[in-house]
């Protein structure tokens, strides 16, 4: 980690005699390296996943901690916005939230701001990252940085144990929440091209408030229809191979999870 920190020590004796705050401080981050609480620990294998406020660039916005994600992302609205400079590399297969696949090849680097005086400069991959979250900050940068989610405090630490406020009420969560696997009726045989519909069950689940992630497989997706309502009533399910398909009624075709929680394994997509 290659610290920066601005000289200011021009004198101008027209100055006012005010204390001035120190000029923040910024960290280059370099891949592979490991600081503070991490040099000596591993990560465990239960996810978790913190929002905090922060800033990509000065620009203000939530940004996501997940010690799932092996890398850290931008979303590519938000490189857009700021105009970043993005850099090509070579492609980058990475399962996006639900566990869909993506391919992703362009970086941008970015000065991200968490805790008050701390800037700390890396580079993010650009990708599509998912509904409502434009920085989504990896386990990569969590070990270079030395940040951490602490669950039993409540807390999201730096090195030097200064603790960061959460965004959204200071809730840390888990992974996953109450799970509820959409199947259609009964087994169907689909020619190319061809769709069938299922209704969404939600029993136990509140449709007002929990959220239907789409599914999708090798030779088929999925469409939510939302009919006159504003939740999802049945999900479409399109056969895209050259081949006939068989979908059985045993098969996931979209799950219904808790708000702020993500799906078991398999890939769905929060549409």
């Amino acid at each position: 980690m290659t610290v920066f920190q601005d000289d200011d020590s021009r004198s101008d004796d027209s100055r006012l005699d005010i204390p001035e705050l120190d000029p923040p401080i910024e960290f280059r981050l370099e891949p592979g390296e490991r600081f503070g609480w991490w040099k000596d620990h591993e990560s465990d294998d239960d996810r978790k996943v913190a929002t905090v406020h922060g800033a990509v660039n000065n620009h203000r916005i939530p940004i996501m901690l997940d010690t799932g994600a092996s890398v850290s992302m931008v979303s590519a609205d938000l490189a857009r916005k700021l105009k970043l400079k993005l850099s090509v590399h070579s492609p980058l297969r990475v399962s996006g939230l639900g566990g869909v696949p993506t391919i992703i090849r362009s970086k941008a680097q970015v000065k991200v701001t968490i805790g008050p005086r701390v800037v700390y400069i890396l580079d993010l991959w650009v990708a599509n990252i998912g509904e409502g979250i434009d920085t989504l900050l990896g386990m990569d940068f969590m070990y270079s940085a030395g940040v951490r989610i602490c669950v039993r405090e409540g807390l999201v630490k730096l090195p030097d144990e200064e603790t960061i406020l959460l965004n959204r009420g200071g809730v840390i969560r888990k992974s996953q929440g109450l799970d509820l696997a959409v199947t259609p009726d009964f087994t169907t045989r689909l020619l190319h091209g061809r769709s069938v519909v299922a209704q969404i069950r939600y029993a136990q689940m509140d449709p007002h408030k929990d959220v239907v992630w789409a599914g999708r497989g090798d030779r088929w997706v999925t469409k939510l229809i939302f009919a006159s309502r504003s939740y999802p009533v049945a999900v479409k399910v399109v056969n895209i191979s050259d081949k006939n398909l068989t979908i059985s009624f045993q098969t996931t075709i979209a799950r219904i999870v808790e708000r702020d929680s993500f799906p078991m394994a398999g890939r769905f997509v929060r549409p």
